[in-house]
């Protein structure tokens, strides 16, 4: 399986030390550049964020981080599109990789249907998690409804090309897993073991978590007018996002006949 890794150009140490991890395990990988947003052009920024949509689904602006880690990680899925690969692996330079990365990603090999938009993570972050957990017995996949965060997974050539459609222009961030599987455009998997991790853990900046913290400082007049806000952005989100409507149709469809 080809295994990718997203790397901004400025951050040769983030490289190196993915490098050694990997190559001490004996896993070869592709750099990819990922993308500086501080760098990029106005026009492509236009191009490339719908920041109406991305206000409607989040109530906050987007922010130059969520944008250049968005895009990276879309550069990457044209790339699978255009390689013609069925399934790759998709690594963040920050991602700490446990012993049985090798033995969990030669397992996915077989594992994944290519035929179906799969996504699976190679991490566990429910219960507010971080650690690497030391598991033995076999490798499975235990299909999940949502997740967040994007260090380490395995998808299909299907589920890259069902999010890129999905969300460009961008109107929220790839890893809202949650979004996809509710669209019924992806299925999503934890693979187990976690075999991966970020270096650090949530620090309470991301746009849910501040968001949910920002409404709870707010007066109570305060509140009904962000849940107003709120409600006027999910509206335009849903009217502006027929396939999410008939994708989930398509799912309840899929499931009845099971």
């Amino acid at each position: 399986m080809k295994v990718f890794v997203i790397n901004l150009d400025r951050c040769p140490d983030r490289l190196a030390r993915v490098k050694a991890r990997l190559d001490a395990l004996g896993v070869p990988f592709e750099r990819v550049a990922g993308v500086d947003e501080a760098t990029l052009d106005p026009a492509e920024r236009k191009r490339c964020v719908s920041e109406f949509l991305w206000w409607c689904c989040s109530l906050r602006p987007i922010t130059r981080g969520q944008v250049g880690c968005t895009l990276g990680h879309q550069k990457v899925y044209r790339k699978m599109l255009a390689e013609g690969l069925g399934h790759a692996c998709v690594l963040e330079d920050d991602v700490i990789l446990g012993d049985r990365f090798p033995e969990v990603l030669a397992w996915l090999d077989g594992a994944l249907d290519d035929a179906r938009p799969q996504v699976a993570l190679l991490f566990d972050h429910s219960g507010g998690r971080f650690e690497l957990p030391v598991e033995g017995g076999p490798s499975r996949l235990d299909r999940i409804d949502g997740s967040m965060y994007a260090e380490g997974y395995v998808l299909t050539a299907k589920a890259a090309r069902a999010v890129l459609d999905a969300n460009f222009p961008l109107r929220v961030m790839d890893d809202i897993w949650m979004r996809w599987v509710r669209q019924g455009r992806i299925e999503l998997f934890f693979a187990r073991p976690s075999v991966c991790t970020q270096t650090s853990s949530v620090d309470g900046a991301s746009t849910i978590v501040s968001a949910v913290v920002l409404r709870r400082e707010m007066s109570w007049f305060g509140r009904r007018w962000w849940d107003f806000r709120r409600l006027v952005g999910l509206c335009v989100d849903a009217c502006t996002g027929w396939p999410e409507f008939k994708g989930a149709v398509a799912l309840l469809r899929e499931r009845a006949g099971r």
